[in-house]
């Protein structure tokens, strides 16, 4: 996340559940199980723990992310990360010792289509193209 970008923060001691949708980003370092749908990045810090379908315009997970992700931009698991799910993305970077056990499908032009609101064929296809 940038700077100078607003977000919020869900603390360690949260525990949440249910549909999340929000405009700028978002940092969790708790529990949260549900849905995510995100105008803003996403942040999944160490320790947090996150059961959830994610549409945000970036993902960032350090902690525990199981559901599949949608994202705009760029995907990043660093470190203890562990992803565990469906990933369609225009980029990502997973980091050596983190985990990855899922599809992926990348985006060659995230410009092309908004995927806050696009059908999931469209995105499949998309992603084929």
């Amino acid at each position: 996340m940038h700077e100078e970008e607003k977000f919020t923060v869900l603390g360690a001691g949260t525990d949440f559940r249910g549909k999340m949708q929000f405009r700028t980003a978002l940092i969790i370092q708790g529990r949260y199980e549900g849905r995510i749908l995100a105008e803003g990045s996403l942040a999944i810090e160490d320790h947090a723990v996150v059961k959830a379908d994610v549409v945000a315009k970036s993902l960032l997970v350090t902690g525990s992310l199981t559901g599949n992700a949608k994202i705009m931009q760029q995907v990043e698991v660093l470190g203890t990360g562990s992803l565990i799910g469906d990933v369609i993305a225009s980029d990502i970077h997973i980091e050596k010792g983190s985990t990855f056990r899922g599809r992926l499908s990348m985006l060659k032009d995230p410009d092309s289509i908004d995927i806050f609101s696009a059908a999931p064929d469209q995105l499949k296809k998309l992603a084929r193209e």
